[in-house]
């Protein structure tokens, strides 16, 4: 017997041409068929839902805003969730944009007044220290690097710009996150999915905890060979005006020119410049950070 209906051999050219049936609704926002470039539209629309004044959305929202099938929209999020462009938050489950997004605008942008204000801070350490000089922010749970100035030296080691590694790896992202409100810091941690890319990676929460406490009690990050071996960091929270961590100030370099001694000095110069940049950015609470190295 033939199973094979005219209205399967339909169905089955109706998809080698493209062209899917989703239902017979006239509900807006109903689909037939979606082509590729429809749903880079699609997404595209998603991204635009979201800017200065509407930085966080509830998936209600975004189907308000979008002509899209609940279904649809929830595919695209997947999608661009996956693409690390956007991100939702674990709790309210609110999306944001997400630290791929932010690679890609400071790719574009080169006249920034945040960028503008720490390159001058940055050219300032690397000459003082002669080693390479960065600043990072916290995207989700990455740490990106927005701006940075590389050592003079034939041997050293740079993050490059507009790229992201995850925040519990390194002594910049432990600045970032050692400073951030407990319920944030939780929320962000219970996110981690800790991997070891070196023998001295952060591998638990227990860990990550520990060095995050001597951060708050020092005023300072370090690290030694957590993301690369043979690498050490050491990093600083800049404040802004409403008391919150706008981003961290990192210096790095090899371990062997980063000795016990070179660590002391340059700790004093981050506390410096991190200070004055808080300040710049309008920040007037206390900032005392210890100078002694603690590692």
């Amino acid at each position: 017997m033939n199973y094979f209906s005219a209205s399967a051999s339909k169905k089955m050219n109706e998809r080698k041409s493209g062209i899917v049936l989703v239902g017979a609704s006239k509900k807006p926002g109903l689909e037939i068929g979606s082509s590729p470039s429809s749903s880079i539209e699609k997404a595209i629309e998603v991204l635009n839902c979201f800017d200065s004044n509407t930085r966080y959305l509830r998936f209600k929202d975004l189907h308000q805003k979008l002509t899209l099938h609940k279904g649809s929209l929830h595919r695209i999020l997947s999608l661009l969730r996956k693409k690390e462009m956007i991100y939702q938050d674990p709790l309210s489950r609110q999306y944001c944009l997400g630290p791929k997004v932010v690679e890609l605008a400071w790719n574009v942008l080169s006249q920034q007044e945040l960028r503008s204000s720490v390159k001058n801070y940055l050219l300032h350490l690397r000459d003082l220290t002669q080693e390479t000089a960065g600043f990072y922010i916290q995207v989700g749970i990455q740490r990106v690097c927005i701006e940075e100035v590389e050592s003079p030296h034939g041997l050293r080691y740079a993050a490059k710009v507009g790229l992201s590694f995850p925040i519990y790896v390194g002594a910049p992202g432990k600045a970032l996150l050692a400073f951030l409100p407990e319920k944030k810091l939780n929320e962000i941690i219970r996110e981690l999915d800790f991997h070891q890319y070196t023998p001295h990676t952060i591998t638990s929460a227990e860990r990550l905890l520990k060095d995050l406490e001597l951060a708050r009690r020092k005023g300072y990050s370090t690290s030694n060979g957590e993301r690369t071996l043979g690498v050490r960091a050491i990093a600083a929270p800049v404040f802004d005006r409403n008391g919150d961590v706008a981003g961290a100030i990192c210096v790095l370099g090899p371990s062997d020119r980063l000795t016990r001694n070179k660590m002391q000095e340059v700790i004093a110069k981050i506390a410096e410049s991190s200070e004055k940049l808080s300040r710049e950015l309008g920040y007037s609470g206390k900032y005392l950070p210890s100078y002694d190295f603690e590692n």
